[in-house]
Order: structure tokens, then C-alpha cells, then sequence
């Protein structure tokens, strides 16, 4: 069994497969390559910007974050500049 296949996030308090949390909740974004160094953050980047210019046409704003950075949601507005 490989990584992907073994792979479990917790749901609902049951420890379930990743692959079938992202059909339930629909909000993940699942790639194929290795997560052990800094260059990992590049691929998720890009990754991500290409699900969004796939899926959110009609976003004015993307905000692309991770666990190690902290987001003020209630000061986001202030930088907006358009």
C-alpha cells in the first residue's frame, strides 16, 4: 500500500481515508509529490493558483496560506486596493 492509499484525516471524529474526505467536504486539494523540503511549498503554490484559475473564475481575490502563517481575516479588507 502506498502513501496515497494509506494516507487518513480525522471526519466527524472517524479517522477516514484522505481521498474519501476530499469527496465528502469537496476542500481539498490533493498532489502527487514529495512534502519533505522547502521546494514542496512551490509545487502546493502552484497547485493551488491552478485550481483556482480552473475553478474560481469569477474570484476578485485569492488568498493562498498555510499552517505556518497567521491571516487576520477582519484586516484582510484594508489591504485590498482595487
Amino acid at each position: 500500500m502506498d502513501s496515497e492509499e494509506s494516507a487518513t484525516i480525522e471526519h466527524n471524529g472517524k479517522w477516514v481515508p484522505l481521498y474519501t474526505e476530499a469527496e465528502i467536504t469537496k476542500d481539498l486539494i490533493i498532489g502527487n509529490f514529495p512534502d519533505k523540503n522547502i521546494d514542496s511549498n512551490n509545487y502546493k503554490h502552484i497547485m493551488g493558483y491552478k485550481w483556482a484559475l480552473k475553478n474560481c473564475l469569477q474570484a476578485t481575490y485569492i488568498l493562498k496560506t498555510n499552517d505556518h502563517i497567521f491571516v487576520d481575516t477582519f484586516q484582510v479588507s484594508a489591504y485590498r486596493t482595487c
